[in-house]
Formats: C-alpha cells, structure tokens, sequence
C-alpha cells in the first residue's frame, strides 16, 4: 500500500512537470499558406497545341502549325500585367493585366478563369487544366453569338522554363 501511495504521490508531482515542458513555442512548420492558383498560373507559357472546336457540329481542327499559332505564347507575370507573344491570329489581348476570378479552387468545381484587361475591355479564358507536378495550362477561348457559344479556341501550354525531358513528356 506504501509503495501504491508513493507511486501516486510522484506520479502527481510529476505530472505538472511534465505538462510543463509540453509547452513550447517552437515553429515546426506545421502550417503553410495554402498554394494560390495565381502561384501556379504565372509564368512563361508556350504553345503545345491549340485546337478549334466548332460547338455546333462537334469537329475539332487542330491549328498548332497553321496561321503562326505554333509561335504562340503568353506570359502572365507575377505583378499581374501580361503579354502575348507570337505571329497567331489575336484572338486574346495582346497586353494588359491579368488576375483569376478566384484565387482558390472552387468549391462547387466551378472552372476558374483568367482575366485578361487590355485597358478598355476584359476577356475572360477558362481554365481547364492548371499546372501541377506537370507544368502545363490549358484553357479555353468560347466565343459567342447572342449568349450562344459556336466556337472555342483550346489552348494546350506547357511552362517555357521547364527542363527539356518534362517538356517532351507533356508532347506525348
């Protein structure tokens, strides 16, 4: 019973201590910022592919090396301005500034899109893939007639920076 009682007695005092020196104020990098889209969007971005999509008959052309697309590329800057670059058609502002209608994933899986400002219009792209372990982006331009879609332009880029191998295996 002694022995009981003594156990019980250092377990007592030692519990404070112990909780004590629980305590710390030490940052072990527990929590991060969550990654913003605009994060993972900005860059430099070259043409992979772009193909046309007549919405009313369903056929894809593909347009990568016809008109000057296979120079296309867009460069969508940390500070929020960008440029187009490239001999394809201008079908996309040429240069202003840019941000996402949401900085997050949405959570109704709504697709999120860039926002193109030239300074007297805004051109709205949809993302459809954005960069993950893959450097690329892919969004679409839909135009419309009377709130009609009839043609979407669908632009397939992969990260003008990326090293050669990851750039091959997105051609793929």
């Amino acid at each position: 019973m002694k022995t009981a009682l003594k156990a019980l007695v250092l377990l007592l005092v030692a519990m404070p201590a112990m909780m004590l020196s629980s305590c710390s104020d030490v940052d072990d990098g527990g929590y991060v910022d969550p990654i913003k889209l605009t994060e993972k969007v900005n860059g430099q971005w070259v043409v992979s592919s772009i193909t046309q999509t007549d919405v009313l008959t369903g056929k894809d052309l593909n347009l990568t090396e016809k008109l000057g697309f296979s120079s296309f590329g867009i460069n969508l800057g940390v500070n929020g301005s960008f440029t187009v670059d490239g001999e394809a058609p201008k079908l996309l502002p040429t240069r202003g500034t840019w941000s996402l209608d949401n900085e997050f994933v949405k959570s109704n899986n709504d697709a999120t899109q860039i926002l193109l400002n030239d300074g007297s219009a805004t051109t709205a792209v949809t993302v459809t893939k954005s960069p993950g372990s893959a450097r690329e982006l892919e969004f679409r331009v839909i135009h419309t007639d009377g709130g009609e879609p009839y043609v979407t332009y669908t632009y397939n880029l992969r990260d003008k920076n990326a090293p050669a191998e990851e750039a091959e295996e997105s051609a793929e």
